[in-house]
């Protein structure tokens, strides 16, 4: 064992049962939010497309990158409605913002 980890694992010890069960939970709860993430921003995003007034949209799957602050979104069909007939706006097999 290396002194860091020594040193880690000391610190860790000395914290009482109370205050390493918050730390636990807490990163679970990041991890819990993290993994619910991308289904939470597709429903958002497809909600706030059927929302606009002239424009039919809808997304498929979103993937979140933290690593690189980014996120990709396949298949996006925005279609505007003009009276009877729907004009395709936006299509796209995948779009990485």
């Amino acid at each position: 064992m290396t002194r860091w980890t020594k040193k880690l694992k000391s610190r860790w010890h000395r914290l009482s049962r109370i205050t390493q069960a918050v730390i636990l939970g807490m990163a679970l709860l990041l991890i819990a939010f993290r993994l619910a993430l991308p289904s939470l921003v597709e429903r958002y995003v497809n909600r706030k497309l059927s929302e606009l007034p002239s424009y039919n949209g809808h997304i498929g799957e979103v993937d979140i990158h933290l690593y690189r602050g980014a996120y990709s979104i396949h298949h996006i069909e925005v279609v505007k409605k003009t009276g009877q007939v729907s004009v395709p706006f936006f299509s796209a097999r995948a779009v990485d913002f």
